[in-house]
């Protein structure tokens, strides 16, 4: 028995149905995978600019007083411009791509709220007292030039 045009039509229309609705839900698959490893990239980057800070917070820790060292935060990272703010001098929020990515300090550091900028950046180990007698008691690390400790 021959099938009629009207259930071969509509066999054809449920086929083509079936395969769109496949079709979406590959297209939404793939675009959440690319959602997906497009933040994971744009996290990986402002992990990178913050790896830069605390590398050069570890360095000044792990060496002698007098310590003085400049270093270059970059402004731009693949084409998007970057900036950093620090809170209380101990968080540090990195604004990439329209997205803020907090990162936290183990201690304050002086200066960072108005030292740690794009650009170049200087880090310093200085000796700290606020002993009466000028005894020193600590070493402090602070960011830009004319930063004291306490």
């Amino acid at each position: 028995m021959k099938p009629k045009k009207a259930q071969t039509s509509i066999e054809f229309a449920i086929l083509v149905a079936f395969a769109m609705m496949l079709l979406v839900v590959l297209l939404s698959v793939f675009q959440e995978n690319v959602a997906t490893i497009q933040k994971d990239q744009e996290w990986t980057r402002a992990q990178q600019v913050y790896d830069i800070i605390f590398t050069e917070i570890y360095l000044a820790q792990s060496t002698y007083t007098n310590y003085t060292r400049t270093f270059e935060i970059p402004g731009n990272i693949q084409g998007s411009d970057i900036t950093i703010d620090c809170i209380n001098d101990r968080d540090i929020i990195i604004n990439y791509n329209e997205k803020k990515f907090v990162f936290f300090l183990n201690r304050t550091i002086p200066g960072c709220e108005d030292n740690l900028n794009i650009g170049i950046v200087t880090i310093k180990k200085i000796p700290w007292s606020n002993d009466p007698s000028g005894n020193l008691i600590d070493e402090c690390i602070v960011f830009g030039e004319n930063t004291l400790c306490g």
